[in-house]
């Protein structure tokens, strides 16, 4: 309370009971830290001794200020407390064929494989083919979409254990991208990839020359 007083006053803005209120912190003692001047929660799994409950999180609503302390300091607690993922991920994309007829040509023998799942999402010209599942079933499922559809296929895998995101988060590098006849893939396949987006200084998807010669005197060094 005493630190939001002196920031009030440092700014002349009076201190009214309804900003008092923002400071009240629960009557149980749960984890509590304050970060980029904001405060944040976490209630342990069983807190209390009589109440069976599980971990709870207790954020800011704006944004701004939930997504950096929801990436630097619950994050890593859920990672602690929930097992990582023993599934992988990956998009194969084929053109000149609507969803049906995909299906067709592999649905049936992907799905018969145990613990897979498989999406497709179309477009005009092309359809996006989402894998799901351990790697091992994944694996089993590319042989069977690579010799039934090798001649559309447009775009391999792209694994989350090894995406570019990933790669860059393990040496600490980040990347600015200028994209052209994409759609923006690269930016796309590096942001979907939890954590990705910290890597990213900059992104551009330009196609005519003009906005080309523009974005490159942007581009950071």
């Amino acid at each position: 309370m005493s630190a939001i007083r002196e920031r009030l006053k440092k700014r002349r803005i009076p201190f009214t009971d309804r900003i008092a209120r923002q400071a009240q912190v629960p009557r149980e003692q749960p984890y509590y830290r304050m970060k980029r001047n904001r405060s944040w929660f976490l209630f342990k799994a069983k807190y209390h001794a009589e109440i069976n409950s599980p971990a709870l999180f207790v954020l800011p609503g704006p944004p701004r200020e939930l997504q950096p302390m929801f990436r630097d300091s619950a994050l890593p607690i859920l990672r602690s407390i929930v097992p990582a993922p023993t599934f992988i991920a990956g998009c194969i994309r084929i053109a000149n064929m609507g969803e049906s007829m995909v299906e067709k040509a592999i649905g049936e023998r992907v799905l018969a494989i145990p613990d897979i799942e498989l999406g497709y999402c179309g477009a005009p010209g092309e359809v996006d083919l989402r894998i799901i599942g351990k790697e091992e079933a994944v694996q089993r499922a590319e042989v069977i979409i690579n010799s039934a559809l090798a001649d559309s296929i447009f775009l391999r895998p792209m694994k989350l254990g090894t995406s570019p995101g990933k790669i860059l988060s393990t040496r600490n590098q980040t990347l600015a991208i200028a994209e052209s006849c994409t759609g923006g893939c690269w930016l796309i396949a590096i942001t979907n990839v939890p954590g990705g987006v910290q890597r990213i200084r900059s992104g551009y998807i330009v196609y005519s020359n003009d906005a080309k010669l523009t974005f490159s005197r942007w581009i950071p060094n």
